[in-house]
Order: structure tokens, then C-alpha cells, then sequence
């Protein structure tokens, strides 16, 4: 029962139990099972498992790839521009990738430049970016104007970030309002069978044939 008001006789003494032996407990621990495993996620050694499984949830899988490669892009951009060599910038560039997995797809394309493979074939070897992308760094390789190429694929995929932010926003609000609606329904039908139990139990006890 929710309320103790739902006993027909009033027995709210049986309504403390269940609340502070039972339902407080249980409620107590799930919130540390949670934390529990939020922090066993975050632990170093489960980054790629983080990682892997925030890849694989709807909506914030963009948001989270988008995040990598728009920071991703932002350094090498800069690095670039401040003369550091194609391998090196390459370097320091994938380590800013937030997400783990993202990160070892850059690692492997780095492997890739130390073998004297140019830029523009590294970056398209990580099958991460968008073909318009691969070909405005090709372009710029050419005509030797990366810097201004890598400042059209920053904007790209900054653009990207905000566009895949506001859809996330926007399905957590849809998420917690179809949640909050699930719970109140529940809520509902759980006093409404409470308080007629309890009616039912009442009559059949003391009026029962």
C-alpha cells in the first residue's frame, strides 16, 4: 500500500513496516548498485567498454562520435597551422578524441602515417569521417592549403555537435516526460487496487458467510 489511509481498519503500524523494512531498503539498495556500477564504468580499464556501449545507444552515439572527431579536427587544425609536421600533429591530435573507441581507430591511421603514408589516405583510412570531408582534405593536400581545409571540416563537424546536442536534449525530455507518465499510471492503478483490496478484504472478514 502507498498510503496507510487504504487499510479499511487502519492498520498503520503494518504500513511503517512495509515502508522502513522493505520498500526503503530495497529502494537504498538499488541507488548503490547504480553508483556502484557507474564507478566501476569509469575506472580506467573499462574505457573502451564504456565507450563501446555509449556507441550503441541511440541519439547519444552521434552526439558522442561527433564530440571525438570535432575535437579531433580542432587540434590537428591548430597544430597544423603552428607548423608542427604531419605525423607529430597526427600525434597529438588523436589523443584529445574524448571517446576511447573513436580513438584507437585514430591510433591505427597514426600507425599508418609512420609508415609515410600522406594525410589525406590516414584520414580516410579511419572510416570515421564523411566522404565530402575525405575529399576537401585531398583537395587541400593538393593545392597545399590544408589549414584552410581543416577549418571547413572544423566548422562541419562543430556544426554536427550542436545539431546532435539538440536532438539529445530533446530526447531526454521525451525520455523523462514518458517515464514520469509510465510512473504516475503505475502510481494510480497501484492505490486504486490497494484501496479496493483492502475494501474486498475487509467485507470478506468480518461479513463473510
Amino acid at each position: 500500500p502507498l498510503f496507510p489511509t487504504v487499510f479499511p481498519n487502519a492498520q498503520f503500524m503494518q504500513y511503517v513496516k512495509l515502508v522502513f523494512l522493505r520498500n526503503i531498503p530495497i529502494g537504498c539498495l538499488v541507488m548503490i548498485g547504480c553508483w556502484l556500477y557507474w564507478k566501476w564504468m569509469h575506472i580506467p580499464q573499462n574505457d573502451v567498454r564504456r565507450d563501446r556501449l555509449t556507441l550503441k545507444i541511440p541519439v547519444f552515439a552521434n552526439l558522442s562520435r561527433q564530440r571525438s572527431l570535432a575535437a579531433f579536427i580542432r587540434m590537428l587544425r591548430k597544430l597544423y597551422q603552428a607548423g608542427v609536421g604531419p605525423i607529430n600533429a597526427w600525434e597529438g591530435a588523436m589523443n584529445v578524441a574524448p571517446n576511447a573507441v573513436i580513438r584507437e581507430r585514430l591510433v591505427h591511421s597514426y600507425g599508418l602515417m609512420q609508415k609515410n603514408v600522406p594525410l589525406h589516405d590516414a584520414f580516410t583510412q579511419t572510416g570515421l569521417f564523411a566522404n565530402e570531408m575525405e575529399n576537401l582534405l585531398a583537395t587541400g593536400m593538393v593545392a597545399g592549403q590544408v589549414v584552410d581545409m581543416l577549418d571547413k571540416i572544423a566548422e562541419y563537424y562543430q556544426a554536427n555537435v550542436d545539431r546532435a546536442f539538440s536532438r539529445a536534449k530533446y530526447s531526454m525530455y521525451h525520455v523523462a516526460l514518458t517515464t514520469f507518465l509510465i510512473l504516475i499510471g503505475f502510481t494510480i492503478c497501484w492505490m486504486a487496487y490497494s484501496y479496493f483490496a483492502g475494501i474486498f478484504n475487509y467485507v470478506d472478514t468480518n461479513f463473510g458467510s
